[in-house]
């Protein structure tokens, strides 16, 4: 297949119509004109829509504020919350604060940063932004912008584009510095299904491979073209990685359109019974750059209660509109009303004596080199482990007024279907 001709294909099916660009520029162009009037900086707008490498339908708009090093964080971060536009702003928070809105349909961010030269040392983390803009935007051919386009379209159908961490996948810039390093997706993909971790990508050649194994520690190490001290693909998982291997693979064994343009997801079916338990409670009213990482924290410290009895073959958190949702898949929803435990050495007498003494076993032998017992115990409900624990320590604690009130409950709810389908197509 000449998958130049399939590239070009897929392109003319995903890239934003004429229309489309023209009303990005156009609030863009109402937002930077607001800010510039009340403040003297500079007004970038980056991202793909400012390079041509972004998705139709894409609503985003990232607009940079840029100051004169001399300020303070906290400074800049007044100044422009102060200029922006009427609307509804909310303030996020990375290093440090930025805002955001949904205005005139689109998701603007507003971001303050410093101004900086290449590899200067850095304020804050966002002030390579600028200059990740004009360095794409000078190397980028009109054919790398669309090899670009397309790897974001394929990344995003398999679930792995975006460095957010629900994602923990390939971000935009980390395409672009890849179509350019490898010059086109075919090479990328031809290159990609051989790939054997850690990966190393050093645009600017840096660094020797090793140099960059033990500087940066990472699976997936992405040379940052702009500040060679930063690992531009670190949020990149070991999981996105493999999965982004077997996918170039699949698709050079078998390109078609599939890979960008998934089929609605069937209702999940199957034979095997699945043992589910589902904590569903009322969403915080907390942005989502806390919310997810509370949910992660909660569920850690819910699986690691379970694991003293049960075995948690798969779990995940997430959230809609309303609510928030913890799910476990088990292997038992309940435990045996005994339990086998492994003692003390057998050579040391007087501990052997103490444990046993303790424990007060039906069964009881030498195994190897240790006392093994069988004790009796109390059945107990993976339901109910989790309801008393939700009041510990490990709960995030911006979730844990809502979390008091959560079901909990055995039930396969319709929110948790795509969880339990989880399944990567192409496979």
């Amino acid at each position: 297949m000449d998958l130049n001709a399939f590239f070009e294909n897929i392109s003319r099916k995903i890239t934003p119509s004429e229309s489309e660009k023209k009303k990005q520029e156009l609030v863009a162009r109402e937002v930077i004109e607001s800010i510039q009037k009340k403040v003297k900086a500079k007004v970038l707008l980056v991202g793909s829509s400012a390079r041509d490498t972004g998705l139709k339908g894409d609503r985003d708009l990232d607009l940079f504020v840029v100051f004169n090093k001399s300020e303070k964080i906290e400074e800049i971060v007044e100044k422009t919350r102060k200029a922006l536009p009427k609307g509804e702003w909310v303030m996020h928070y990375a290093e440090h604060p930025y805002f955001k809105s949904k205005f005139k349909g689109f998701d603007v961010e507003v971001i303050p940063c410093f101004e900086i030269i290449k590899n200067e040392k850095l304020k804050s983390a966002v002030d390579r932004t600028p200059l990740h803009m004009k360095y794409l935007q000078e190397r980028l051919s009109e054919k790398q912008r669309r090899d670009v386009r397309v790897l974001k379209k394929m990344l995003k159908t398999a679930g792995i584009y975006g460095a957010e961490s629900e994602v923990s996948g390939f971000s935009g810039l980390v395409c672009e510095q890849l179509i350019l390093n490898y010059r086109s997706l075919e090479n990328l993909l031809e290159n990609a299904k051989n790939w054997s971790p850690p990966v190393v990508i050093d645009i600017e050649k840096h660094y020797q491979k090793e140099e960059a194994v033990r500087k940066f520690e990472s699976p997936f190490i992405l040379v940052d073209a702009i500040d060679f001290n930063r690992n531009a693909g670190a949020s990149v998982s070991e999981t996105s990685l493999y999965k982004f291997i077997t996918l170039s693979n699949a698709f050079l064994e078998n390109p078609s359109l599939r890979f960008f343009f998934k089929k609605s997801e069937k209702k999940f079916k199957s034979k095997a019974k699945l043992k589910t338990i589902t904590v569903k409670f009322k969403k915080p009213r907390v942005v989502e750059d806390i919310l997810y990482p509370q949910l992660k924290k909660t569920e850690k410290f819910l699986k690691n209660q379970l694991e003293k009895d049960f075995q948690v073959l798969d779990s995940d958190s997430f959230y809609d509109d309303e609510n928030a949702f913890i799910v476990f898949i088990l292997n038992k929803l309940e435990t045996e009303n005994f339990r086998k435990l492994e003692g003390p050495p057998a050579g040391r007498w007087v501990e052997v004596k103490k444990f046993i003494s303790k424990h007060k076993p039906f069964r009881k032998y030498v195994e190897g080199g240790r006392i093994v017992i069988f004790e009796e115990r109390r059945v107990e409900r993976a339901v109910d482990l989790i309801k008393r624990q939700l009041r510990a320590r490990g709960v995030g604690s911006f979730l844990r007024k809502n979390i008091l009130n959560a079901e909990v409950t055995e039930r396969k709810g319709k929110e948790i279907e795509k969880f339990l389908s989880k399944s990567d197509f192409w496979l």
